[in-house]
């Protein structure tokens, strides 16, 4: 699906209080097309929010009964969800182990207005590294599976596992992490055991939940833009590059708008001394491109997202090859890149999109080469035995 600028930048407005023309109509896709890029961008209920509060015309009369059945099916889905959530959570505060959720579950229930108004994928729940296999028993007691064994042996070229489980009618995935990010520059910046540290209650319906404080959540937000850059979203199957996606944008908006001076500053020391400046302002200038706002940070200037100094602003521009030569010089001793390279070709391949829209699976050849001349070697072993035994 072709999305144009136009009609990105026409959404965005509107969702900050910009009223619908009918010069928007005009210059954006048929009604049909325009809602399925309100799907994809993640803002159908906001959308439809808007349209009830601030009267947004002419946008309201064209789509507003599509907008409202996706508004309805999203209800539905939290509410379905939240049950599922809030024994997660009682779960693993009986078991005593920490656990703070970030990104969209996070930010749903903290930042939005209501938390059908900000749609998400999965649950990402980060432990702290050492309570990693704990966590894993915890949510495989309570009825979840791990749906890639290998990561747990891709510690050095991932920090994360996917669990699935939940209700008939209510399935949830589970992104379980024990590192920020698997993007070793990003994960290095923030630690899990700071995250934790500050984290603050999600509250109301969610009772026993924690997710991260708000200048926390900002700061995981850029970041998580310019992973984005080479990391596929999927849209009805099909993977997509979308890094400034609306609802992810917007998450950054809200947030700002959360900050007060002093935070900002705090953010600002935090970017400079962890080498996100370039990261900050490519997410700062995105935001301010897609709704027409201005978001000032202090030192973070607009033209510092053209910057190359700081080894991190790699992340949003590189390919699949350079960003793994960038994982390599972040690593640490020839033994933590040699064990980093081992994982990236012979343990568990990544799906990654190329150029061409198409996916491919990173050393997937050379992982069955790899398999084929391990069996062969075992199996010429077993032969070898045999043949001493009868020379014998």
């Amino acid at each position: 699906m072709f999305v144009s600028s136009v009609d990105v930048a026409v959404l965005g407005r509107f969702l900050v209080g910009e009223e619908w023309t009918k010069d928007d109509t005009r210059h954006c896709s048929k009604p049909e097309q325009l809602l399925s890029i309100i799907r994809a961008e993640g803002v159908a209920a906001l959308c439809y929010e808007v349209c009830l509060n601030h009267a947004g015309g002419v946008l309201s009369v064209d789509l507003l009964p599509a907008l409202r059945a996706e508004a309805r099916r999203c209800a539905i889905r939290e509410m379905r969800l939240r049950i599922v959530l809030r024994e997660l959570f009682r779960a693993f505060r009986a078991r005593s182990v920490p656990a703070v959720c970030i990104k969209g579950v996070g930010l749903a229930y903290t930042l939005y207005d209501q938390p059908y108004h900000r749609p998400w994928s999965d649950l990402d729940l980060v432990v702290p590294e050492g309570s990693r296999a704990e966590a894993a028993r915890l949510l495989e007691d309570i009825g979840y599976t791990c749906t890639d064994q290998k990561a747990w042996r891709r510690t050095r070229a991932s920090a994360q596992a996917t669990f699935t489980g939940g209700h008939e009618q209510a399935a949830l995935s589970v992104d379980l992490h024990w590192q920020i990010s698997n993007r070793r520059l990003f994960r290095d910046a923030l630690s899990v055991d700071a995250i934790i540290a500050d984290s603050v209650p999600l509250g109301g319906v969610m009772g026993e939940g924690r997710t991260a404080c708000t200048w926390h959540a900002f700061v995981i937000a850029l970041m998580h833009r310019a992973t984005n850059h080479t990391a596929p979203y999927y849209i009805d199957g099909k993977p997509r590059l979308m890094p400034n996606r609306l609802i992810w944008l917007y998450d950054i908006y809200l947030l700002y708008r959360r900050l007060s001076a002093e935070e900002l500053a705090s953010v600002s020391q935090f970017l400079q001394a962890q080498g996100l400046v370039a990261v900050a302002a490519d997410g700062l200038n995105a935001v301010q491109d897609a709704f027409g706002v201005q978001l000032l940070v202090p030192g973070i200037p607009p033209q510092a997202a053209r910057s190359k100094t700081e080894p991190t602003a790699a992340y949003l521009s590189c390919g699949p090859l350079t960003r793994r030569l960038v994982e390599l010089r972040a690593s640490r001793g020839l033994a933590e890149k040699w064990g980093l390279v081992r994982e990236w070709l012979l343990v568990a391949p990544e799906v990654e999109l190329t150029s061409r829209g198409s996916t491919r699976r990173i050393g997937s050849w050379l992982a069955g080469f790899w398999a084929v001349v391990v069996k062969n070697v075992q199996v010429s072993r077993v032969w070898r035995r045999r043949i001493r035994k009868r020379e014998r």
